[in-house]
């Protein structure tokens, strides 16, 4: 089954989720329901978001259920840019860590 999950906002976090039609769309946060709504598309506002970084890799479950066949999909919630000279993660500025793969598979940093 195919889910898509798409950030609108982060504040209020707004995602914007899509999959069969007519199917039952859950959000979950730590093992509980935090947002529901029906298929094939559906905007929903998560409460409480923890938005994701590299120092709060926070993840949440879209379960989709669609008459006997469930899927899930794991995803975070964030917003990224490209701010003049610097990427920014969530508004603030971001590092990047390359790492480059050599031909022989070891890695420099």
């Amino acid at each position: 089954m195919e889910i898509t999950i798409k950030t609108l906002a982060t504040t209020p976090a707004t995602i914007q989720v899509t999959a069969a039609a007519g199917a039952k769309i859950e959000i979950i946060s730590t093992g509980k329901v935090v947002a529901q709504g029906i298929g094939p598309e559906c905007t929903l506002e998560v409460p409480k978001c923890i938005l994701w970084s590299d120092a709060t890799p926070k993840l949440y479950t879209c379960r989709v259920t669609d008459g006997s066949v469930t899927a899930e999909k794991k995803f975070g919630i964030c917003q990224y840019a490209w701010n003049r000279s610097a990427l920014t993660l969530n508004g603030r500025p971001a590092q990047l860590r390359p790492i480059l793969f050599t031909a022989d598979g070891s890695e420099d940093i």
